[in-house]
């Protein structure tokens, strides 16, 4: 999903058009993927049975080691902008504990 906000999608005249950040199936209820937070995370892992705890040390840790991982890599620059701007925004959002 985050890939594909990133391509650089036109129409049939070549007209640059946005690409939707609205996912087909919902995240704890957030179907747009700029609203999903990392409590929207780990509130669908406990629906599928994850404890808590565990579901918000995997959302953190994948989080952080994202963020620590971006600086360093090579890669489509787009896409990697996307990723970046995507997971500072859900850091930002709302950090939760187990």
């Amino acid at each position: 999903m985050i890939s594909t906000v990133a391509l650089e999608v036109t129409d049939d005249q070549g007209r640059p058009v946005k690409a939707s950040t609205k996912m087909g199936q919902r995240i704890s209820g957030a179907s747009d993927l700029e609203e999903v937070t990392a409590a929207d995370l780990i509130a669908e892992a406990v629906a599928w049975r994850v404890r808590k705890a565990t579901a918000a040390s995997v959302v953190n840790d994948t989080i952080d080691r994202i963020q620590d991982t971006l600086p360093g890599l090579a890669g489509d620059e787009r896409a990697l902008r996307v990723i970046e701007r995507s997971v500072s925004q859900l850091a930002s959002r709302q950090r939760t504990a187990g």
